[in-house]
């Protein structure tokens, strides 16, 4: 499993955002302006921001499955359709939180 954190400045949201990639295939988001936690599976928000040029970016080699399960559970509980609803969940932004500072 290949995990990435990208940092990113975006404009239109005009906010950073912290995004972890997983295997290219989930997305979860934190915005720092509205402190809110998203997660999308969408090929397209997933092909778009691996376009992007982060402001720093690095690779998590050592993280655990079960956190990432859980993630992935928890995020696809907070779709609706394809709307992206936040993510209020504390243990799923502990492990966020968790996963960034690796």
């Amino acid at each position: 499993m290949l995990l990435i954190l990208k940092k990113f400045y975006s404009k239109k949201a005009d906010s950073m955002l912290n995004i972890l990639i997983l295997d290219n295939k989930h997305l979860f988001i934190k915005s720092e302006l509205t402190n809110e936690y998203r997660f999308t599976d969408s090929e397209i928000w997933i092909k778009n921001f691996n376009k992007q040029p982060a402001k720093d970016e690095k690779t998590i080699e050592k993280f655990d499955l079960e956190d990432i399960d859980y993630l992935i559970t928890k995020g696809k509980d907070n779709l609706l359709g394809k709307k992206m609803l936040p993510i209020k969940d504390s243990k799923y932004i502990e492990i966020f939180e968790k996963l960034i500072k690796l």
